[in-house]
Parts: C-alpha cells; sequence; structure tokens
C-alpha cells in the first residue's frame, strides 16, 4: 500500500475546494476585470503548486 495514499486524498480534497472557491469568488467580483484576473493568477499558482506536489507524492 501506497504510504502517500492520505496525502493524495488530501491534496485532492484541496484541489476541489480550490476549484468551488475560485468558482464562487469568479461569481463575487464579476464586475472587477483587475481582481479577477490577479485571483485567477493567484489559483492557477496554486494549483500547479499541488499538482507538482501530487507528481512529487507518486514518484
Amino acid at each position: 500500500m501506497n504510504p502517500h495514499l492520505n496525502e493524495f486524498n488530501h491534496l485532492a480534497i484541496l484541489l476541489n475546494e480550490l476549484k468551488l472557491l475560485t468558482i464562487r469568488l469568479r461569481k463575487k467580483v464579476r464586475g472587477s476585470r483587475i481582481l479577477r484576473g490577479h485571483l485567477q493568477k493567484r489559483v492557477g499558482h496554486l494549483k500547479s503548486h499541488i499538482c507538482h506536489l501530487i507528481k512529487f507524492l507518486n514518484g
């Protein structure tokens, strides 16, 4: 059994929460294009970090 399975599940949950949060935030900041762009950059950055972690844990 993979000892990193728990971390995988945790990261998958985090990634999902991040997606839901992004959708919610996009709806809230519909008027502000600059703020929305900034949010998308930050979320993209976080997603790439999480994906990198998953790859690292996977070996």
